[in-house]
């Protein structure tokens, strides 16, 4: 896969362009709609079963965390993202599919440092970003941890 910098900036402010030419895969339309409009600090999507809720939100937790996609506030910080849900079990299901996109690209497992189930699930990129995967058992206890 041949990438010029035309490409990377316009992968930069397009998720949906990011995942046909970074992950080469198409998402549907819903899918492609929410990875244009959840652009806020919270994001409901409320939909059925199979609609690839999970996939997508690899895809767009892969954009955010290599392109490193916040406010202008918040530039120069510490880059984290997290899947958090009730149970590890259900957190990791996009961890493991981020997991896999990785594996499926030489290109992004070259721009990933690490991978570790332990602590906690993460995903450390060369460019500084965290992504986490974690619960809100216990009160939440090890969330902010």
């Amino acid at each position: 896969m041949q990438i010029n910098q035309e490409k990377i900036r316009k992968a930069i402010t397009d998720p949906v362009y990011f995942a046909q030419e970074f992950l080469e895969i198409q998402p549907h339309p819903g899918q492609a709609q929410w990875l244009l409009n959840s652009d806020q600090r919270e994001n409901a999507l409320h939909t059925g079963n199979r609609w690839g809720k999970s996939f997508i939100q690899a895809v767009k937790f892969l954009h955010r965390c290599l392109f490193k996609i916040r406010k202008p506030d918040y530039r120069g910080l510490r880059y984290q993202a997290a899947n958090v849900s009730i149970t590890l079990d259900q957190a990791q299901i996009v961890y493991y599919h981020i997991l896999g996109l990785i594996g499926k690209s030489k290109l992004l497992s070259a721009l990933v440092k690490d991978a570790l189930l332990t602590p906690f699930p993460h995903v450390r990129f060369g460019n500084g970003s965290v992504f986490w995967a974690r619960s809100t058992q216990n009160s939440a206890e090890y969330l902010l941890g």
